[in-house]
């Protein structure tokens, strides 16, 4: 009997195992392959843009402990003469871990308009969805109904540091497992156009930092509204007369990544499957000591 309860047990411990591992996680990876010029700052690890932490907004200036920020840096922003820096795109892959059914997605950005992190003001969002991860088919483009930082008297207007989400709503939904995220770089505010404490290096006309905290995929049944989310949308250039001038990358801007800017990350989830195997497996375990201690008595 002991041996029959034992071979029982294994089983259903693997059961639950298999449940566990075999649950849906989405996994981000930055294509620099075919897009290159953009690298992850700091080699910040992509598994924060899903970790559930937004940090939605009036966000602390950049340098200040901002862990679940995630910034990508643009190596083409600078120009030393007068031929303009090449188009640089900034590229993420979404794998779902199984198939879908999408009607929007959640993009979170981050912007400290002082540290050149934020978007131009008529940034595009591309998404696009492939059956094997390697070829895509465009589902929808987003334009940004950006809004620059300002002064109406001693009020900022749209805020020089925030976090702002973004919804991009399908015409209808698409039944996918990868998705890509696909923008340019923008140019920049004139504020950046020049560097004062040395023009020997040059002038920044494309913004070099786009930041994201968070990134969440909408399940859903019903077509979406591809309007522009209503509310302050602010995520570009800076054109307040009070904001710092200086074009200085952030702190961390010249070291390098400390991992492969070809990065992936996953967030395991156990999800009902799992939890339902591990139920089972607590039951069993509780009949299986009763029928041993019925056995001895």
């Amino acid at each position: 009997m002991k041996k029959t309860l034992a071979v029982l047990m294994a089983a259903l411990l693997a059961v639950a195992c298999f449940a566990m591992v075999g649950s849906a996680a989405t996994t981000i990876t930055l294509n620099n392959e075919d897009y290159p010029g953009v690298s992850i700052l700091g080699g910040k690890d992509l598994a924060l843009l899903v970790d559930g932490e937004t940090l939605e907004g009036e966000a602390e200036a950049w340098g200040s402990g901002i862990a679940a920020v995630v910034p990508f840096q643009n190596a083409n922003c600078i120009q030393t003469g007068t031929t303009p820096p090449p188009t640089t795109t900034l590229a993420l892959v979404l794998d779902l871990g199984e198939e879908k059914t999408i009607s929007s997605i959640d993009v979170w950005f981050y912007k400290d308009y002082n540290k050149m992190i934020g978007l131009g003001q008529n940034n595009t969002l591309t998404v696009s969805s492939s059956e094997d991860g390697a070829t895509f088919e465009k589902v929808t483009d987003y334009e940004f109904d950006s809004q620059p930082a300002m002064l109406e008297g001693e009020n900022t207007v749209n805020k020089i540091c925030e976090v702002v989400k973004e919804t991009i709503a399908f015409d209808a939904p698409v039944t996918t497992q990868y998705i890509e995220l696909k923008m340019n770089f923008e140019e920049s505010s004139e504020k950046f156009l020049v560097d004062n404490a040395d023009p020997s290096k040059g002038t920044k006309p494309i913004w070099e930092f786009i930041a994201m905290t968070e990134i969440a995929v909408n399940e859903g049944s019903a077509g979406g509204d591809t309007s522009e989310p209503a509310g302050d949308t602010s995520s570009d250039a800076d054109t307040s007369s009070d904001a710092d001038t200086s074009s200085e990358a952030p702190t961390t801007s010249s070291e390098a990544p400390a991992t492969s800017s070809v990065a992936e990350s996953s967030t395991p989830s156990t999800g009902d499957a799992g939890m339902i195997a591990i139920v089972v497996l607590a039951a069993a375990a509780v009949i299986g000591a009763a029928v041993i201690v019925k056995k001895r008595a």
